[in-house]
């Protein structure tokens, strides 16, 4: 994960991509860039001082690395698969992040587990499809 920072903070088009998405994720964390603390990214969340992504909570280093795949990669026309997308928010916010992640590049397909009432409200009931226990 040390290696997303670097490679967004070195190059314009991507940085602006990484932000983009962050700011859809986690509209409260910014990505600071190198600073003497963090050569390799450092990240500020509700304005505090600039920290690490292994000092930001787990929700915030999971939007990182959502942001930085989608920055890095370019998730146009892909499939992407995910497990449990709450556990990288709070039930309240769960569906709210499986919208911004939907919204992270054009024709993304998102197949989600999730048993989330919050996540099965964001999407299309007929894009569900419930499985017995």
């Amino acid at each position: 994960m040390p290696g997303y920072p670097a490679q967004i903070a070195s190059g314009n088009a991507a940085r602006a991509r990484f932000e983009a998405a962050l700011t859809r994720l986690s509209p409260a964390l910014q990505f600071v860039g190198a600073t003497s603390d963090e050569p390799t990214g450092a990240f500020s969340s509700r304005g505090q001082k600039a920290v690490g992504i292994d000092d930001l909570a787990q929700s915030e280093q999971d939007a990182v690395i959502f942001a930085a795949s989608a920055a890095l990669v370019r998730l146009e026309r892909s499939i992407w698969l995910l497990d449990r997308p709450e556990s990288s928010t709070d039930e309240r916010s769960a569906g709210g992040f499986v919208t911004a992640l939907a919204s992270l590049a054009d024709d993304l397909q998102l197949v989600v587990a999730s048993s989330s009432p919050n996540v099965l409200a964001a999407v299309e009931a007929a894009a569900v499809l419930h499985l017995a226990q």
